[in-house]
């Protein structure tokens, strides 16, 4: 029979679509069943998402967090210092130590003065005689 193949011998495939590269980045060829068929399986796709676009994501958020753990534990460190329950420094002096007043977790207006939170301080700032001062408060 002339149109019979032999075991071992493969037809190019009567399918449509082309081969395709799975894109996860293993490099496995595959037959996509349609046009969005872009991974092997489902195995591949977590792992093409899990080492992708959430891995960049993740990384933007375990920075922030860094910060704000960072600034949480200089915050605790001249609350502390103090037996007050309250402590007004000079911001400068914090940043020396790598406070960054940017990075805080919400903020509030009271009375028309806005507070920012840190996971267990609260602060404001504001200027003294050309210098910015920072209130720390515990929560």
């Amino acid at each position: 029979m002339s149109g019979d193949n032999k075991k071992g011998e493969q037809d190019p495939s009567p399918h449509p679509l082309a081969r395709r590269v799975c894109g996860c980045g293993c490099e496995n060829i595959f037959q996509p069943i349609n046009t969005r068929h872009y991974y092997l399986n489902k195995q591949h796709a977590n792992f093409a998402y899990n080492h992708g676009a959430r891995k960049e994501n993740q990384a933007n958020q375990n920075r922030d967090e860094k910060i704000q753990r960072s600034n949480d534990h200089i915050l605790a460190k001249y609350f502390k210092s103090s037996p007050a329950n309250e402590v007004t420094i000079f911001l400068k002096n914090l940043t020396l130590d790598d406070f960054d007043p940017a990075y805080f977790v919400s903020s509030t207006e009271i009375d028309g003065v806005t507070f920012f939170y840190s996971y267990n301080y609260l602060f404001t700032i504001y200027k003294l005689e050309n210098e910015e001062i920072i209130k720390i408060l515990k929560q």
